[in-house]
């Protein structure tokens, strides 16, 4: 079997380049760790230890690849003339090549490991092409010899064919984008779909996370940030009470007003409100919901708009958890009239092959020597190695579960 061979360092989602370059200009002595999680390894990368061994060599083989990239003179230019990315950074991008000992990939006791140890700004790029290299394999593998592009085909024309007659051609607030990158069943999949999109529904379709497939077929790039932004700031000289807080307060600085969806789950939804005060949530266009009830959060969060003083119709709601079209068709006509919506659709859009896909993470545990914490509003996407750290966390955020 041949490896899966990264065609790009901007075969990467957007929200990577938007934290590295807060990192780059705020952060560049930090060190960090990440942690690899297959939340279901039972059912999918763990179930057959010969097929995981394999999949763990040809991971390692993938990676030897990426680290010989560095982006293209016309990556470059692309990244330069995007408003909120800034020239230094552009030429730090020019220098950058992963480091191959910052990452080291193994199979233990039935799980595949892997670890990335480094300096943030050095590091931070690994986790969504990574990510995708080990989906892409783990279909190769374990799909071997069946045809799942005729799967791939079919489910993409009943996808759209649902879209088609449960909207009107009026419903153009309805707006998705392809999040896809990190739970690919393949490169080619993820190309496909957005062709097809772009084709059959392009009045709902409006881009990618994907900065690779931006520049490819020439359609607007998202992202903004991610939990390590939220997390790292656990261990980086305030308090933890305050370290939601403070992260917002460096993406303001970074950004002034732009890249303004704050994400809202990292540590609780209920601390997000806690936090999320007048200034932040004047200044921020909206929230991302990723875990929890989507229906009680956007109330919420409409009701914490309204107790403020907001008109909740000039803010947005991006949804990102485990989306299908059904799903968010659902919320879209029950909060349309109420807040703006937008939905960023992953697995179900770029790993619909017939197997189940595996639901992988890589997340930060450490920064600089010390734990950080992701408590959830769903316990199963909590993440901390330090026991101690994440009940402090609970603590001082008032969380119960």
């Amino acid at each position: 079997m041949e490896p899966v061979i990264p065609v790009s360092l901007v075969d990467n989602d957007l929200y990577k380049y938007t934290m590295a370059q807060a990192v780059y200009h705020q952060y560049p002595g930090v060190n960090v760790r990440y942690k690899f999680k297959c939340r279901n390894n039972d059912e999918t990368l763990g179930r057959d230890p010969v097929k995981l061994d394999r999949l763990c060599q040809s991971v390692n083989h993938s990676i030897d690849l990426l680290c010989k990239l560095q982006h293209t003179d016309a990556e470059l230019s692309y990244l330069y003339n995007i408003r909120y990315i800034k020239p230094d950074f552009v030429d730090f991008l020019s220098l950058l090549k992963l480091n191959r000992d910052h990452i080291n990939c193994w199979v233990h006791h039935g799980e595949l490991n892997v670890v990335i140890v480094g300096p943030w700004i050095f590091t931070i790029w690994f986790e969504v092409l990574v990510l995708s290299i080990i989906s892409e394999t783990y279909t190769q593998i374990y799909r071997a010899g069946t045809p799942i592009y005729q799967t791939i085909k079919l489910n993409a024309t009943n996808k759209f064919n649902y879209l088609r007659s449960h909207l009107a051609e009026n419903d153009l607030d309805f707006k998705f984008t392809d999040f896809s990158t990190r739970r690919r069943s393949s490169y080619d999949t993820q190309d496909y779909m957005i062709g097809r999109a772009l084709t059959e529904v392009p009045q709902w379709f409006v881009g990618t996370s994907n900065v690779h497939f931006a520049m490819k077929h020439d359609i607007p790039v998202f992202g903004t940030m991610a939990h390590e932004w939220i997390c790292a700031h656990q261990q980086l000289g305030v308090k933890v009470v305050d370290s939601q807080k403070a992260a917002f307060s460096a993406w303001l600085k970074e950004y002034k007003g732009d890249l303004g969806i704050a994400l809202t789950d990292t540590v609780g939804f209920a601390a997000f409100l806690k936090d999320f005060d007048l200034l932040f949530a004047k200044v921020f266009d909206g929230g991302r919901h990723d875990s929890g009830n989507p229906f009680y959060h956007a109330m919420s969060l409409v009701k914490h708009y309204r107790d403020l003083g907001i008109d909740p119709r000039t803010k947005s709601i991006i949804f990102s958890d485990g989306l299908d079209f059904k799903r968010a068709l659902d919320i879209y006509f029950y909060f349309k009239t109420v807040i703006k919506t937008g939905f960023g659709i992953g697995t179900y859009f770029g790993n619909d092959t017939g197997l189940i896909p595996p639901q992988i993470v890589i997340k930060m545990v450490e920064c600089n020597g010390k734990p950080v914490a992701k408590v959830s509003n769903d316990p199963g996407k909590a993440m901390c190695e330090d026991k101690q750290h994440e009940n402090w966390v609970k603590h001082v955020f008032n969380i119960n579960n």
